[in-house]
């Protein structure tokens, strides 16, 4: 029973993402920051995603979540107004994948909570989204 109650209270302790909120989407991957001291996150350009020092004032690099009705996600830019759809490439190495945008929300995310605050993004389409 213990076990239960400390599994229910980190639960409720994730801060997910709310509806209608703007977010960056940033890599969790520490040696951006310990080795390059930046902070990296995605932005779009086109029809994809790609990686860039975080630049609060790029509307290139947020996206306005909608949560949907079945727990998944949707990610819109705010730039551009599209959606975080599938990573397109080999899905082992995430350099050789390309993220691709699209028109609607047909491609919903998946938010699998990490560490300290970090999430794993997927979707049913291709394993890794960003």
């Amino acid at each position: 029973m213990k076990l239960r109650t400390a599994v229910d209270s980190l639960v409720k302790s994730l801060r997910m993402p709310e509806n209608g909120k703007r977010y960056f989407i940033v890599s969790g991957y520490p040696e951006f920051s310990n080795q390059q001291s930046v902070t990296k996150a995605m932005y779009a350009d086109g029809r994809f995603l790609k990686w860039a020092t975080l630049d609060k004032n790029d509307p290139r690099q947020y996206f306005v979540v909608t949560v949907n009705d079945d727990s998944t996600y949707s990610y819109r830019n705010v730039f551009n107004g599209k959606y975080v759809g599938y990573t397109d490439g080999d899905g082992v190495q995430i350099s050789y994948a390309i993220t691709v945008l699209v028109d609607d929300q047909s491609i919903k995310q998946k938010l699998t909570p990490l560490y300290d605050g970090n999430f794993y993004l997927s979707n049913d389409r291709r394993v890794a989204a960003v």
